[in-house]
């Protein structure tokens, strides 16, 4: 009896070690796939950045469904003012960008954020 009774023990503690693993797993997938439509959305800025530099420097808010997830992209601009006394050839011409990607799948959401510097495309 005492046997049966640490069998059914243990065995409670696998499943619910299992269960965990695979709640984890989700988890990593939704983060991997956020990722991925990051990086992707990002592209697609950078090359809006290059074809109409207005419409990009104003930032960007919007929400899309991707795969039946909810998201949303959202992209803010700032210009960097450089420190330095020489002349360098980027001065005023490098920007700051910072964008994020929420989204909500059921009880599920997350946030993954992105930075990176641009160079200011209208100078050229």
């Amino acid at each position: 009896m005492l046997s049966v009774a640490i069998l059914s023990i243990a065995l409670v503690l696998i499943l619910q070690a299992f269960a965990h693993s695979l709640s984890i797993l989700r988890i990593t997938e939704d983060n991997l796939t956020a990722t991925l439509i990051a990086g992707n959305k990002m592209a697609e800025a950078q090359i809006m950045a290059k074809e109409d530099w207005d419409s990009f420097e104003k930032g960007m808010d919007k929400r899309f469904r991707s795969q039946d997830i909810k998201c949303r992209w959202k992209m803010d601009i700032a210009a960097v003012e450089l420190d330095t006394e020489d002349d360098f050839e980027l001065d005023g011409a490098l920007n700051e960008v910072n964008a994020s990607l929420s989204w909500e799948e059921g009880i599920r959401s997350g946030v993954i954020t992105l930075s990176t510097f641009m160079k200011n495309y209208e100078e050229e």
